[in-house]
């Protein structure tokens, strides 16, 4: 089912007034791909869209901790509970980008940030200017030894990838719910990827990295604001991981947090929202970021738009930046002809 959202995703979004004959061909392709799934998948399709993620993985699996990490998949990055509507439209998203059922864990080696060096480097050398704006909310942590998960007994495989405190719907719902109030939640819900188990050019000899995202938190915070807040939220993300790695804390060299408010102020990101928007069906394809600007062009000419907020974002998949290239490149073919 992802397959197609997969496919309009990787082509550019059609101009709604204008559509070329390239566009309307590309939606006849995509058209006749989702007649290919058969009335029963096609009519899931239809169904998944505006359904509540919540209620998807109700349908398939009866586990608490299979519905929770299937629900996290749709909700990460954004602010939504498990039984928000249309959830299940940012679940197929996220399955259009890595088909993955939990994700995929794989990174690069020296970490995204390398690979986003190497990406400036050879755009500088061809004459760009750039400038970044980007980040990750979370708590990175630097550690003297390898984190230690008693539920894991001792399998270093399991740190590879990414480690999820989350275990059933309703914890998801609650943290959603205290930041949909304004209110830090109580118990965020988590997830952890320890990336020097796999890149050890990441911290010293037998040290380690940490890296936590905490979910759905509230921006502004009621009654309160994030220089007073940052405590108590590195104190709760703690909190909420001291049963599943009791002697995590005592290990803790350095700890950074990086806060909804750090994102908007030094990044930014309008309310700390590392996707600029959220991925809702009217938020998604020829309306990202607005109906007429999915091209990536502005009504400012020679000024283009890309990044996870616009088309084909969010998340690190370099469609939006592809988009754009096609884009600015048709810009250029267009003033040589002129």
């Amino acid at each position: 089912l992802a397959a197609i959202f997969r496919e309009l995703n990787e082509r550019p979004a059609p101009d709604m007034d204008h559509a070329s004959r390239t566009d309307l061909w590309h939606l006849f392709h995509t058209g006749r791909h989702a007649r290919a799934l058969g009335k029963k998948n096609l009519s899931r399709l239809l169904r998944y869209v505006p359904m509540a993620v919540a209620d998807i993985a109700s349908e398939w699996f009866e586990h608490d901790l299979l519905q929770a990490t299937i629900a996290a998949r749709a909700l990460y990055g954004h602010f939504a509970g498990p039984w928000s509507a249309g959830t299940g439209a940012m679940l197929l998203q996220r399955l259009a980008d890595d088909p993955m059922p939990f994700g995929g864990g794989i990174t690069v080696a020296g970490g995204p940030g390398a690979l986003t060096k190497a990406l400036a480097d050879v755009a500088t050398q061809a004459g760009a200017n750039i400038r970044a704006r980007g980040a990750t909310a979370k708590l990175n942590l630097a550690l003297s030894s390898r984190p230690a998960f008693p539920a894991l007994h001792g399998d270093d495989q399991a740190l590879r990838g990414r480690l999820l405190i989350a275990p059933d719907l309703d914890y998801l719902e609650r943290a959603y719910d205290d930041a949909k109030y304004g209110e830090l939640p109580a118990k965020p819900w988590l997830e952890i990827s320890v990336p020097t188990v796999v890149d050890g050019t990441l911290a010293p000899a037998d040290a380690h990295v940490m890296s936590i995202v905490a979910h759905t938190m509230p921006s502004p915070i009621r009654d309160h604001d994030w220089t007073g807040a940052r405590d108590l939220l590195q104190r709760r993300i703690l909190d909420a991981l001291a049963p599943h790695a009791p002697t995590l804390e005592a290990s803790i060299v350095a700890a950074e947090l990086i806060t909804p408010a750090d994102l908007e102020s030094q990044y930014g990101l309008p309310g700390g929202h590392i996707y600029h928007a959220e991925q809702t069906i009217d938020q998604w394809w020829s309306m990202r970021p607005l109906l007429g600007w999915a091209s990536g062009t502005t009504p400012i000419p020679r000024l283009f738009l890309t990044g996870a907020g616009t088309h084909g974002g969010g998340g690190i998949t370099g469609m939006p930046a592809l988009h754009a290239a096609g884009t600015v490149a048709q810009a250029l073919k267009g003033r040589a002809r002129a």
